[in-house]
């Protein structure tokens, strides 16, 4: 009996321990899928995701994209504003970025302005649009569409996508169809441990749509009639046997270049697809060729014919020493601080390197290459060996003329190290930024002005004063002395203010007021201020201001109170005029009379903050039928119905200015006390832009969408009246659009 026992656990314990052999078999490999340190150097491929909200982004796709093949992922986010800007977040060791992109919707030409500047250095090879609907993103997709394919660009925008709503599936589409609950169980840990890095304060709350995911090819130029398999189906996964051919013409010097780049292409494979312990060689062969074709002497900036040559080159360079610098288990970094010496200026070299494989390194000949000179400076001529799992730091000290330091070369200061592992030398380049730019960013409060016009004079003479605000935004632990440095435009002419400020330790921001005056020089029209931030006479951050001229007067008899809107530019534009006016709380509206105001302003969305507003309807009912004027601007679908006393439903429209239908001419909401010009108010309307259209009973609609849904009305209640604005009304006076600035005049006036 015993035996037999014996016989089943040894049985068992065989069968367990296999068990366990192929578990960790199965992790291993799963671990080396998700984890390969080779894929983003052997893909070139750049992917541009667009998306409206972060809530739709497509997260399983992307990562599939990102993990399969090792594509470089852009998500892309579009918001309307007075200039284009671009912000930037990301996780580099991934090859996810983060851009959101502010564009000036006024510029009849923004789309393809603003993808020219985004993608100066290079187009993607494929651009994705997500569940996007607004009429900003309509436009832009169009203008990506309509992208010519430049001669003078290696990479030109080969294919476009559009998410498929199921529903609006036809019989004649073949849309590209994924499993995208399989993908987000794939990719699960890297989406929920990742995107928080990426998007601060995102909760993802994992997956929500359906399983299968639709997207259908709109644009394709590569030559492929076959149907869609894959985003990818037709690119090359990396193409620099195919760029150089290109970028050279037949010769001596294409056939050694194409040769080092199959070398380089041949070795990284061979190691990526090895499992010997000497994988190793075959990457730092491979790194070598890829060295020797970026660092050779003979390719020079001007020679290659197609503008996205060299980004290319260095980005691909860059991934493959990240990626070879991994593999090893090296960590190298450098920086550089200017400090004075008694024979003048220094720079102060500071290294890092540290090894976590179980390999030590061996680190020598630190090299300087002053781009001046062609003799070499060698820092270090000792080795030093490194221990695994150990950090070694050294500071180095060159006596380098100031007027170097501030040359424009981009590898000005540029060093190599010589580095062995396993009887492997590899040198590493390295350019050390010079200097290490604050996070410091500084803006005008707001960033738009309009101030009421002057006397005409004869003679150049001041007229007017007021004063503008800027505000310096910092880390709060960063402390130094700034200057701030305001340009004015002609006739503007900026006061007494404090150029240098100490910015303390323990604040996050900081609020400088600048008087300013203006004379009858100043110009019609919209003009342009710019406030610059400088340290140690280096441009840190700078912003624009606009300014105009612009009748706004708002009767001396008129009082106003105002329910903040969420985006605070009501209380910006109010404090421009000469209205007499005072913000209202929930505690003024639920206890105080309403009387003392002639007219009380709802903000879009302020029934969200001020919820004493939905406790009064009776109250806002006494006040409007004994003479009381209420305006109230577009508001969300879930909008409370126990607010005023007639019906009212907001709807979400896209209209462009052909689709705004005037209902009333010669409404006196239009002309007094100035006249308004449909032409001229709806000019920025030649592409469809955000309205809410409302169903108002009862209601006498001056402007009014092709459905009837009213977008400027007047609803008259005993004595008083309800204005409702469903226009952009206040984004288009902080355009400084003068027509959108008399229309609001003439509302607070009505």
């Amino acid at each position: 009996m015993s035996k037999d026992w014996e016989k089943k656990k040894t049985g068992k314990t065989a069968i367990f321990f296999l068990f366990v052999v192929s578990c960790i078999i199965l992790f291993t490999a799963n671990i080396n899928a998700t984890n390969d340190p080779y894929k983003y150097s052997l893909c070139d491929i750049r992917v541009a995701y667009i998306y409206e909200t972060t809530e739709n982004i497509d997260w399983p796709i992307l990562y599939y994209l990102n993990e399969n093949y090792g594509c470089r992922i852009d998500l892309i986010s579009l918001r309307p504003g007075n200039k284009f800007q671009q912000r930037e977040r990301s996780l580099e060791d991934k090859e996810i970025y983060l851009f959101n992109l502010t564009v000036d919707e006024t510029d009849s030409l923004w789309a393809q302005n603003s993808i020219n500047r985004f993608f100066a250095d290079r187009y993607p090879d494929i651009v994705i649009f997500g569940d996007t609907k607004g009429s900003l993103y309509n436009e832009f997709e169009k203008a990506i569409i309509e992208t010519p394919q430049s001669v003078s660009r290696l990479f030109n925008i080969q294919k476009v996508y559009k998410y498929l709503i199921k529903e609006n599936l036809t019989p004649e589409d073949t849309p590209l169809i994924l499993n995208g609950r399989e993908l987000y169980d794939r990719y699960k840990e890297r989406i929920e441990y990742e995107i928080p890095k990426l998007i601060p304060h995102y909760s993802f709350t994992g997956y929500k749509t359906e399983n299968l995911i639709r997207y259908k090819l709109i644009k394709s130029k590569t030559e492929k009639d076959e149907p869609e398999v894959d985003f990818v189906s037709g690119i090359e996964l990396i193409r620099l046997l195919s760029v150089i051919n290109r970028s050279f013409t037949s010769g001596p010097k294409r056939a050694m270049l194409y040769g080092k780049a199959v070398n380089f292409l041949v070795f990284f494979n061979q190691s990526r697809n090895s499992y010997s312990p000497d994988d190793v060689n075959f990457l730092i062969d491979g790194y070598r060729s890829l060295t020797e074709i970026v660092r050779n002497p003979s390719l020079k900036l001007e020679e290659s014919k197609f503008e996205d040559f060299f980004p290319y080159l260095k980005e691909l360079y860059d991934r493959v020493e990240k990626s070879s610098l991994g593999v090893i288990g090296i960590n190298w970094n450098g920086k550089i601080f200017l400090r004075d010496s008694p024979h003048g200026p220094v720079a102060k070299i500071r290294i890092s390197l540290s090894v976590d494989s179980p390999l030590g390194v061996t680190f020598e000949n630190f090299t300087f290459h002053p781009y001046w000179d062609s003799n070499l400076v060698n820092l270090s001529d000792s080795r030093i060996e490194i221990n695994p799992h150990q950090t070694f730091e050294r500071e180095y000290l060159v006596d380098i003329d100031k007027a170097y330091l501030e040359a424009t070369s981009p590898e000005s200061l540029l060093f190599s190290a010589e580095i062995t592992s396993r009887k492997n030398r590899m040198t590493f380049y390295n350019s050390f930024p010079v200097y290490e730019k604050p996070d410091i960013k500084v803006k005008f409060i707001p960033d738009f002005k309009f101030i009421p016009p002057f006397k005409d004079l004869d003679i150049d003479r001041v007229v007017s004063s007021m004063n503008t605000q800027i505000e310096i935004i910092k880390p709060k632990n960063y402390s130094d002395s700034v200057k701030l440095q305001l340009e004015t435009p002609r006739g503007m002419f900026a006061g007494s203010y404090r150029n240098y400020i100490y910015l303390e330790k323990g604040a996050s921001s900081s609020t400088i007021r600048i008087p300013f005056t203006i004379s009858n020089l100043f110009e019609m029209g919209i003009q342009h201020q710019y406030i610059k931030l400088y340290i140690d006479n280096k441009l840190i951050a700078s912003d624009t201001g606009l300014i105009r001229v612009a009748s706004s007067h708002i009767s001396d008899k008129v009082q106003i109170g105002f329910l903040a809107d969420t985006s605070g530019l009501f209380e910006d534009i109010i404090r421009m005029t000469d209205a007499n006016f005072q913000p209202l709380t929930n505690h003024t509206i639920e206890k105080y009379d309403l009387s003392i105001f002639d007219v009380i302003v709802i903000g879009s969305g302020s029934f969200r903050i001020y919820n004493g507003i939905t406790k009064i309807k009776h109250k806002f009912e006494n006040y409007i039928r004994q003479g009381g004027s209420v305006v109230l601007f577009g508001q969300p679908d879930d909008w409370s119905e126990s607010v005023l006393p007639v019906g009212f439903v907001p709807m979400e429209e896209y209209l462009n200015k052909s689709q705004i239908i005037n209902s009333i001419m010669e409404a006196r909401i239009l002309s007094k006390p100035f006249q308004v010009s449909d032409k001229n108010l709806f000019s920025s309307f030649y592409n469809k832009k955000r309205v809410i259209s409302a169903v108002i009973t009862p209601a006498e609609i001056v402007y009014r969408t092709p459905n009837g849904g009213a977008l400027l009305s007047v609803t008259r209640i005993g004595e008083g009246q309800i204005i409702y604005c469903g226009l952009p009304l206040l984004e288009m006076v902080s355009r400084l659009d003068i027509d959108a600035i008399h229309l609001l005049t003439n509302i607070l006036n009505y």
